[in-house]
């Protein structure tokens, strides 16, 4: 089986596409100093997901959008398409929510609706689904290097 990396999706707080970054990333060199900021992007390129997006953790959100410039780059088709998904913490965030709910309020008070946001796949679900990708889907979440694990894998 031939595998290739056929697009490059990337959102940072430069904003969203590789040019925004290497710009940026030439400035910071520039300067001595390094990117920071918080990743931005404008609602439009979560149109895709229609409803689900109001669910989406912040997670779910970024992998979105970085998928969707990678995808539209690539020139696939959605039949043979994979998604390998690699991130250092997952839903972290979302789980830390969900169980200080129950710890503090009881089992019964868990949301339903955020209980799917605490599965560390759940990004690249979310994006095989919005992108109506059918080929394998697999999310590795091993700390700082997964996503150079998702590249090898």
């Amino acid at each position: 089986m031939n595998i290739a990396v056929t697009g490059i999706g990337v959102v940072s707080p430069a904003g969203v596409g590789v040019e925004p970054l290497a710009r940026a990333m030439a400035q910071a060199a520039a300067a001595g100093e390094p990117v920071a900021g918080r990743a931005a992007f404008g609602r439009e390129a979560l149109a895709r997901a229609g409803d689900r997006v109001d669910r989406m953790d912040r997670s779910c959100q970024l992998a979105l959008v970085a998928a969707l410039g990678a995808y539209e780059q690539s020139g696939l088709t959605s039949e043979r398409t994979a998604v390998v998904f690699g991130s250092a913490y997952a839903s972290l965030l979302v789980n830390q929510r969900f169980f200080e709910k129950i710890v503090s309020r009881g089992a019964r008070f868990a949301d339903p609706k955020r209980f799917p946001y605490t599965s560390p796949n759940v990004a690249g679900g979310e994006v095989a689904i919005a992108l109506q990708l059918r080929g394998p889907n697999v999310s590795l979440t091993s700390g700082w290097h997964s996503g150079l694990s998702a590249l090898i894998t």
